[in-house]
Protein backbone atom coordinates (compact mmCIF):
# COMPACT_ATOMS: atom_id res chain seq x y z
CA UNK A 1 0.00 0.00 0.00
CA UNK A 2 2.42 2.68 0.87
CA UNK A 3 4.70 1.71 -2.25
CA UNK A 4 1.36 2.90 -4.34
CA UNK A 5 1.39 5.47 -2.50
CA UNK A 6 4.95 6.41 -3.16
CA UNK A 7 3.88 5.90 -6.63
CA UNK A 8 1.32 8.35 -6.94
CA UNK A 9 3.20 10.50 -5.15
CA UNK A 10 5.91 10.46 -7.58
CA UNK A 11 3.81 10.29 -10.50
CA UNK A 12 1.49 13.12 -9.60
CA UNK A 13 5.10 15.63 -8.73
CA UNK A 14 6.40 14.86 -12.11
CA UNK A 15 2.98 15.65 -14.14
CA UNK A 16 2.66 19.02 -11.54
CA UNK A 17 6.59 19.78 -12.75
CA UNK A 18 5.77 19.06 -16.00
CA UNK A 19 2.60 21.35 -16.23
CA UNK A 20 4.94 24.25 -14.36
CA UNK A 21 7.78 23.55 -16.86
CA UNK A 22 5.41 23.97 -20.01
CA UNK A 23 4.18 27.18 -18.35
CA UNK A 24 7.59 28.82 -17.68
CA UNK A 25 8.81 27.80 -21.30
CA UNK A 26 5.51 28.63 -23.21
CA UNK A 27 6.25 31.67 -25.23
CA UNK A 28 4.52 35.05 -24.26
CA UNK A 29 1.34 36.24 -26.46
CA UNK A 30 3.01 38.34 -28.97
CA UNK A 31 1.96 41.98 -29.25
CA UNK A 32 0.81 42.83 -32.60
CA UNK A 33 3.58 44.60 -34.56
CA UNK A 34 3.30 47.81 -36.45
CA UNK A 35 2.98 48.01 -40.36
CA UNK A 36 5.28 49.39 -42.85
CA UNK A 37 2.64 51.69 -43.75
CA UNK A 38 1.72 52.74 -40.28
CA UNK A 39 5.31 53.67 -39.13
CA UNK A 40 5.71 55.98 -42.29
CA UNK A 41 2.42 58.03 -41.68
CA UNK A 42 4.04 58.59 -37.86
CA UNK A 43 7.37 59.68 -39.71
CA UNK A 44 5.48 61.58 -42.17
CA UNK A 45 3.58 63.07 -39.19
CA UNK A 46 6.72 64.09 -37.34
CA UNK A 47 7.69 65.98 -40.14
CA UNK A 48 4.54 68.12 -40.10
CA UNK A 49 5.32 68.77 -36.73
CA UNK A 50 8.80 69.52 -37.39
CA UNK A 51 7.70 72.54 -39.57
CA UNK A 52 5.85 74.09 -36.49
CA UNK A 53 8.85 73.64 -33.90
CA UNK A 54 6.49 70.49 -32.21
CA UNK A 55 8.72 67.60 -30.53
CA UNK A 56 7.87 64.42 -32.70
CA UNK A 57 4.99 61.53 -31.58
CA UNK A 58 6.53 58.25 -30.60
CA UNK A 59 5.13 55.26 -31.67
CA UNK A 60 3.38 54.06 -28.65
CA UNK A 61 2.96 50.06 -28.96
CA UNK A 62 -0.42 49.99 -26.43
CA UNK A 63 -2.32 52.36 -28.52
CA UNK A 64 -1.56 49.85 -31.57
CA UNK A 65 -4.46 47.55 -30.91
CA UNK A 66 -7.04 50.50 -30.25
CA UNK A 67 -5.79 51.98 -34.02
CA UNK A 68 -5.96 48.35 -35.85
CA UNK A 69 -9.58 48.03 -34.03
CA UNK A 70 -10.52 51.36 -35.37
CA UNK A 71 -9.43 50.97 -38.64
CA UNK A 72 -11.19 47.07 -39.10
CA UNK A 73 -14.38 48.61 -37.62
CA UNK A 74 -14.04 51.76 -40.04
CA UNK A 75 -14.92 49.14 -43.49
CA UNK A 76 -18.00 48.29 -41.23
CA UNK A 77 -19.19 51.86 -40.40
CA UNK A 78 -16.64 55.00 -41.51
CA UNK A 79 -17.77 56.90 -38.46
CA UNK A 80 -16.40 58.23 -35.24
CA UNK A 81 -19.47 56.41 -33.60
CA UNK A 82 -18.12 52.70 -33.60
CA UNK A 83 -20.50 50.17 -34.97
CA UNK A 84 -21.92 49.22 -31.66
CA UNK A 85 -23.20 52.69 -31.59
CA UNK A 86 -20.64 53.51 -28.89
CA UNK A 87 -18.36 56.82 -29.22
CA UNK A 88 -15.07 56.07 -30.65
CA UNK A 89 -13.09 57.00 -27.46
CA UNK A 90 -14.74 53.50 -25.59
CA UNK A 91 -12.08 52.12 -27.81
CA UNK A 92 -9.28 53.63 -25.45
CA UNK A 93 -11.33 53.01 -22.43
CA UNK A 94 -11.73 49.42 -22.58
CA UNK A 95 -8.18 48.86 -23.28
CA UNK A 96 -7.48 50.67 -20.21
CA UNK A 97 -5.96 53.85 -22.24
CA UNK A 98 -6.80 57.17 -20.37
CA UNK A 99 -5.53 60.85 -20.85
CA UNK A 100 -6.32 63.03 -23.71
CA UNK A 101 -7.10 60.78 -26.82
CA UNK A 102 -7.82 61.77 -30.05
CA UNK A 103 -8.21 60.20 -33.03
CA UNK A 104 -8.07 60.82 -37.19
CA UNK A 105 -10.06 58.16 -39.83
CA UNK A 106 -9.84 58.03 -43.81
CA UNK A 107 -10.11 55.81 -46.37
CA UNK A 108 -9.18 55.17 -49.76
CA UNK A 109 -5.84 56.62 -49.73
CA UNK A 110 -3.38 54.57 -51.33
CA UNK A 111 -0.30 55.50 -49.11
CA UNK A 112 0.46 57.26 -46.02
CA UNK A 113 1.95 60.05 -48.13
CA UNK A 114 -1.82 60.48 -49.65
CA UNK A 115 -3.55 59.69 -46.44
CA UNK A 116 -1.50 62.27 -44.56
CA UNK A 117 -1.85 65.14 -47.25
CA UNK A 118 -5.53 64.56 -46.55
CA UNK A 119 -5.43 65.10 -43.65
CA UNK A 120 -3.53 67.73 -43.53
CA UNK A 121 -5.82 69.18 -45.79
CA UNK A 122 -8.62 68.99 -43.31
CA UNK A 123 -8.83 71.47 -40.43
CA UNK A 124 -10.13 69.19 -37.63
CA UNK A 125 -7.59 66.69 -38.84
CA UNK A 126 -5.08 68.85 -39.07
CA UNK A 127 -5.50 70.12 -35.17
CA UNK A 128 -4.96 66.45 -34.04
CA UNK A 129 -1.68 66.15 -35.85
CA UNK A 130 -0.59 68.87 -34.68
CA UNK A 131 -1.62 68.82 -31.26
CA UNK A 132 0.79 70.21 -28.88
CA UNK A 133 -0.60 68.01 -26.09
CA UNK A 134 -0.36 64.39 -27.94
CA UNK A 135 2.67 62.78 -27.15
CA UNK A 136 2.54 59.42 -28.74
CA UNK A 137 0.64 57.67 -31.73
CA UNK A 138 -0.15 54.98 -33.40
CA UNK A 139 -1.44 54.02 -36.72
CA UNK A 140 -3.44 50.89 -38.00
CA UNK A 141 -4.00 50.04 -41.25
CA UNK A 142 -6.64 47.56 -42.50
CA UNK A 143 -7.75 46.53 -45.89
CA UNK A 144 -10.77 44.92 -47.51
CA UNK A 145 -10.58 44.59 -50.97
CA UNK A 146 -9.10 47.07 -52.68
CA UNK A 147 -9.51 49.81 -50.19
CA UNK A 148 -7.04 50.71 -47.65
CA UNK A 149 -9.19 51.80 -44.07
CA UNK A 150 -6.93 54.35 -41.83
CA UNK A 151 -6.97 54.86 -38.64
CA UNK A 152 -4.75 57.14 -35.93
CA UNK A 153 -4.88 56.58 -32.00
CA UNK A 154 -3.27 59.70 -30.25
CA UNK A 155 -2.41 60.17 -26.55
CA UNK A 156 -1.21 62.61 -24.67
CA UNK A 157 -0.88 63.48 -20.59
CA UNK A 158 -3.08 66.63 -19.87
CA UNK A 159 -1.67 67.34 -16.61
CA UNK A 160 2.14 66.78 -17.86
CA UNK A 161 3.34 64.38 -15.08
CA UNK A 162 5.62 62.05 -17.10
CA UNK A 163 2.48 59.10 -16.58
CA UNK A 164 -1.00 58.73 -18.65
CA UNK A 165 -3.58 59.31 -15.04
CA UNK A 166 -7.27 57.98 -15.29
CA UNK A 167 -8.46 61.38 -16.41
CA UNK A 168 -11.90 62.07 -17.41
CA UNK A 169 -13.45 62.17 -21.10
CA UNK A 170 -11.56 64.35 -23.32
CA UNK A 171 -13.54 65.44 -26.32
CA UNK A 172 -11.37 64.65 -29.70
CA UNK A 173 -10.79 68.43 -31.42
CA UNK A 174 -12.42 67.27 -34.57
CA UNK A 175 -15.81 66.86 -33.49
CA UNK A 176 -16.18 70.40 -31.68
CA UNK A 177 -15.69 72.71 -34.55
CA UNK A 178 -19.31 73.97 -35.38
CA UNK A 179 -21.06 75.29 -39.03
CA UNK A 180 -21.55 79.08 -39.63
CA UNK A 181 -22.45 80.38 -43.27
CA UNK A 182 -23.98 79.17 -45.46
CA UNK A 183 -25.55 75.45 -45.20
CA UNK A 184 -26.56 72.78 -47.28
CA UNK A 185 -27.81 68.98 -46.72
CA UNK A 186 -26.92 66.18 -48.77
CA UNK A 187 -29.71 64.21 -50.60
CA UNK A 188 -31.52 61.46 -48.10
CA UNK A 189 -31.67 59.28 -50.48
CA UNK A 190 -27.70 59.32 -51.23
CA UNK A 191 -24.34 58.97 -49.93
CA UNK A 192 -22.30 61.42 -50.99
CA UNK A 193 -18.55 61.22 -51.94
CA UNK A 194 -16.40 63.81 -50.11
CA UNK A 195 -13.07 64.30 -52.45
CA UNK A 196 -9.91 66.07 -51.34
CA UNK A 197 -10.16 67.94 -55.09
CA UNK A 198 -13.17 68.52 -57.47
CA UNK A 199 -13.21 66.12 -59.90
CA UNK A 200 -14.57 62.51 -59.97
CA UNK A 201 -11.08 60.76 -59.83
CA UNK A 202 -9.58 62.60 -56.42
CA UNK A 203 -9.12 60.55 -53.71
CA UNK A 204 -11.91 60.02 -51.33
CA UNK A 205 -11.76 61.52 -47.92
CA UNK A 206 -15.22 60.42 -46.43
CA UNK A 207 -18.38 59.78 -47.16
CA UNK A 208 -21.57 61.18 -46.04
CA UNK A 209 -24.91 59.87 -45.68
CA UNK A 210 -28.01 61.74 -46.81
CA UNK A 211 -29.37 63.95 -44.65
CA UNK A 212 -25.48 65.22 -43.07
CA UNK A 213 -25.49 69.20 -43.37
CA UNK A 214 -22.14 70.94 -44.39
CA UNK A 215 -21.27 74.38 -45.15
CA UNK A 216 -20.99 75.17 -48.64
CA UNK A 217 -17.42 77.46 -48.70
CA UNK A 218 -17.39 77.69 -52.48
CA UNK A 219 -18.48 76.39 -55.74
CA UNK A 220 -17.13 75.33 -58.96
CA UNK A 221 -18.11 73.93 -62.21
CA UNK A 222 -20.44 71.58 -60.57
CA UNK A 223 -18.84 70.81 -57.29
CA UNK A 224 -18.99 72.29 -54.04
CA UNK A 225 -16.43 72.56 -51.60
CA UNK A 226 -17.88 71.54 -48.08
CA UNK A 227 -17.14 71.92 -44.60
CA UNK A 228 -18.77 69.15 -42.19
CA UNK A 229 -19.82 69.56 -38.73
CA UNK A 230 -16.42 67.30 -37.99
CA UNK A 231 -14.22 70.26 -39.52
CA UNK A 232 -13.61 68.08 -42.44
CA UNK A 233 -13.16 69.88 -45.93
CA UNK A 234 -13.74 68.67 -49.57
CA UNK A 235 -15.51 68.63 -52.76
CA UNK A 236 -18.38 66.97 -53.74
CA UNK A 237 -20.86 67.07 -56.51
CA UNK A 238 -23.37 70.06 -56.14
CA UNK A 239 -25.87 67.93 -57.80
CA UNK A 240 -26.66 65.63 -54.79
CA UNK A 241 -27.09 68.86 -52.37
CA UNK A 242 -29.99 70.42 -51.29
CA UNK A 243 -29.31 73.91 -51.12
Amino acid sequence: MRSTCVKLFACFTLTALFVLFQLMTAPAAQAPEPTEFGMEVIRLVNEERAKKKLPPLAYEPSLLPIADLRARECSELFSHTRPNGDPWSTAFTELGVFGHRGENLAYGQKSPAKVVAAWMASPGHKANILNEKYQMLAVGVYQEGKTLYWAQAFLGDPYGSGAIPDAPEISNEVMEIRLDGKYATVQQDSDLNLRAQGNSKADIITVMAGGTMVEVLESSSGWAKVRTSAGIEGWCSEKYLDM
